[in-house]
């Protein structure tokens, strides 16, 4: 595979675990020529980090890309204020790697979508829980068949409230912790419901709510209820509200209710159990799948690869389209108090910008 060149744009808060973590990983297929980032201060992170020298630091995005070839840029940076970048990217023909989520709001999601598919530029979004290696490893058992059809799928994130003291996170209104949680943080549940049922969302509904709402010290709990297209029933419990942490972030707990079997990944420990009796067994541990990396890491690497002329890996800007319509319909849910269509809903936003996602 050749090797890729990419300007880190966004070096710190989540840009430090590009730096720290995620970068290191990927220096065979991808690495960084420059970062970018408003703040000069915030700039001696990447240098700390060894990801590049001071003198590729920038706080000038286009004086950054003029000065340093490169195939993609990598933002890490809100989604408030990404269109700018992507408006670089398009002037400069460069691909993009962006995290989650890949807007704000479902018209800016399709606004990227549109400025890039007509610029000919391709998309990653770093959706990366459905990436790390419980829930990969849960995936190919499913896939496998080995335990039937899935019935119905039950996934699980609950922090503690010390988790979030003194970060003031949630010191919001409950409208806008329903924006901000859902887009920021049950999109990862959501969408690893996608990929654990191999299929895209029919129908949801989100509820959100704080325990306690003088106590801004503690996070909103939520509850989602999703159909697939495909018929497979999700539950998702989610809270930053709870006295015990039962499965903290990138811990997630997911059971998998199959015609033979029901799987269950918890935390990094994936085992299924059955008592039908004969031939099924009654409990197993099942090893977790082995390969070089996970997360962000293979992310970066699919994208490598279809730049290369491979395939589209399956967190390319059109699956991920899908996703923000989930993403945006549990919103509109829980601001609403009723369940969405979301195909219904994708529909109406790609009329109007004019995607078709199964031709583009």
């Amino acid at each position: 595979m050749k090797q890729r060149k990419f300007i880190l744009v966004g070096a710190g808060g989540f840009g430090e675990f590009w730096e720290e973590i995620f970068i290191p990983k990927m220096k065979d297929f991808a690495v960084p020529v420059a970062a970018v980032d408003v703040s000069e201060e915030v700039l001696k992170l990447p240098v700390n980090h060894g990801t590049v020298p001071a003198e590729k630091c920038y706080t000038d995005p286009r004086k950054a890309i003029e000065e340093n070839p490169c195939d993609f840029l990598v933002l890490v940076i809100p989604p408030q204020v990404r269109m700018q970048y992507i408006d670089l990217a398009v002037e400069y023909g460069l691909d993009v790697v962006c995290e989650k989520p890949l807007a704000d709001t479902m018209e800016h999601a399709c606004e990227i979508y549109v400025k890039m598919r007509d610029a000919g530029l391709r998309v990653s979004v770093t959706v990366s829980h459905r990436m790390e290696q419980s829930k990969q490893s849960l995936n190919r058992i499913l896939d496998s068949g080995k335990y039937g059809p899935i019935n119905y799928l039950v996934g699980r994130l609950t922090m503690t409230r010390k988790y979030d003291q003194g970060k003031k996170w949630f010191d919001k209104p409950i409208d806008q912790l329903i924006r901000g949680n859902i887009s920021g943080g049950l999109i990862h549940e959501l969408d690893t419901f996608r990929g654990l049922s191999r299929s895209n969302a029919k129908k949801v509904y989100a509820k959100m709510w704080k325990f306690n709402p003088s106590d801004n010290s503690a996070g909103p709990s939520a509850f989602a209820l999703v159909e697939m297209e495909n018929g497979v029933q999700c539950v998702l419990e989610h809270s930053h509200a709870n006295a015990t942490e039962l499965n903290g972030w990138a811990h997630e707990f997911y059971r998998a209710e199959c015609a033979y079997g029901t799987v269950v990944v918890d935390k990094e420990k994936l085992t299924a159990s059955c008592d039908l009796g004969h031939p099924y067994p009654t409990y197993s541990e099942i090893p977790l799948a082995q390969q070089d990396f996970w997360d962000h890491a293979l992310i970066v690497r699919d994208f490598c690869h279809w730049l290369d002329g491979g395939n589209e890996p399956e967190t390319c800007i059109r699956d991920n389209m899908y996703c923000c319509a989930l993403t945006f319909a549990a919103i509109e849910s829980a601001l609403t108090g009723r369940e969405v269509d979301v195909p219904a809903f994708l529909d109406r936003y790609a009329k109007k910008y004019g995607i078709n996602l199964e031709e583009d």
